[in-house]
């Protein structure tokens, strides 16, 4: 299977079917207890020690009316439902919190979903420790992600294959990698 995924037309979807096909478990924000079996996507970012690839490992949908109710704005701010509103689908949102950071992924309106925690896998998808889950403040940390003194940062997912599987590239900030560089990438993790 080489088929690319439709960046847009994966998480510009119900956001219920967004976290299904996004976390190897998945719930909604309003039955965190339950967990149901998902897809598990891999991701793959350039981390401080090379190239790395994680499972998505819990993925918590929150739907619009839920991230308006949770994520309200005050005062003069217009509050994270806004800020998640106005992103395209597929967007990544990172935001510093106590002791933590929240990771969502956009997908409709204001819904989006919390990718609460990872796994690191190998260059073909598998995963290295079952028993190793990595908070998303670990995983920004693998990433080499500093987010001292900012209010967030955004993230865009790309099409990617790895070892002929769909899954997304993650660059954080400004970069954005080419079509070019993408596909060289690729060939690179076959040949591993």
């Amino acid at each position: 299977m080489n088929e690319q995924i439709d960046i847009k037309a994966f998480f510009d979807r119900p956001v219920n079917e967004v976290a299904r096909d996004l976390g190897y478990f998945w719930t909604t924000y309003d039955n965190l207890q339950e967990n149901d079996v998902g897809q598990a996507k891999i991701i793959t970012a350039r981390t401080t020690d090379g190239l790395g690839h994680f499972r998505v490992y819990r993925a918590i949908a929150y739907t619009d009316t839920e991230t308006k109710r949770r994520f309200p704005g005050s005062n003069n701010d217009q509050g994270r439902a806004k800020d998640i509103e106005d992103q395209d689908p597929g967007t990544i949102l990172i935001y510093p919190g106590r002791n933590t950071i929240l990771t969502f992924a956009k997908t409709q309106e204001s819904a989006n979903v919390w990718l609460e925690s990872f796994q690191e896998a190998n260059s073909h998808g598998a995963i290295i420790d079952e028993k190793e889950i990595l908070r998303p403040l670990h995983f920004a940390r693998r990433l080499g992600i500093d987010l001292e003194g900012a209010k967030k940062l955004i993230g865009h997912l790309y099409p990617f294959i790895l070892n002929h599987q769909p899954s997304f590239y993650l660059a954080v900030g400004d970069y954005k990698p080419t079509t070019h560089q993408l596909k060289s990438l690729e060939k690179q993790l076959q040949q591993v």
